[in-house]
């Protein structure tokens, strides 16, 4: 699949999902170089580390459902609906899979904040997931509501790092 045809796959999912009015823009590095795992997919069996630490902050009863059910789509489907109801959406700072993805991380920088111009009004609030996207939005998202909270993507053993910062982070939103 060429890039192109990859962004339009991965965008109509994403947009599936987008809240009319965003309260809450969540902003991480990239999609998953495998694509089966790509947060707004509903066929998702494995390593969906994200969908799972937000799905536990925000529905942990439907989460631990999903879980039981062998991660049915369905179950996802009702999280990512709830997500859209509740105006949460999550963008990626660089639109590809970094394996896939030749921009510089100042391009990525000026096309995500590109976006964030078009989601958000000046009571959306923004949470950067993963130290890199954070150290690189921080000072360009002054002028906007970013919760100033550096936060670890949720595998590799930060799961409860996540948790303890997520929680922090939305205490600081007033979410």
């Amino acid at each position: 699949m060429d890039n192109l045809n990859l962004l339009d796959k991965l965008e109509n999912a994403r947009l599936k999902y987008k809240p009319e009015k965003i309260k809450l823009l969540l902003i991480a590095e990239a999609p998953p170089d495998s694509l089966n795992r790509f947060f707004y997919f509903e066929n998702v069996k494995e390593k969906d580390f994200l969908f799972l630490a937000i799905s536990e902050y925000f529905y942990p009863a439907l989460k631990e459902k999903f879980l039981i059910s062998h991660r049915s789509e369905k179950i996802k489907a009702i999280i990512l609906s709830h997500l859209k109801k509740d105006g949460i959406f999550l963008i990626d700072l660089y639109e590809l899979p970094l394996s896939v993805c030749y921009e510089t991380e100042n391009k990525a920088v000026e096309k995500a904040l590109a976006k964030v111009d078009d989601l958000v009004n000046s009571k959306t609030k923004i949470i950067t997931i993963k130290s890199n996207v954070y150290d690189a939005l921080k000072s360009k998202l002054k002028k906007y509501n970013h919760v100033d909270v550096r936060i670890p993507f949720p595998s590799s053993g930060q799961q409860s790092n996540f948790k303890v910062k997520f929680d922090e982070a939305m205490v600081k939103a007033s979410f």
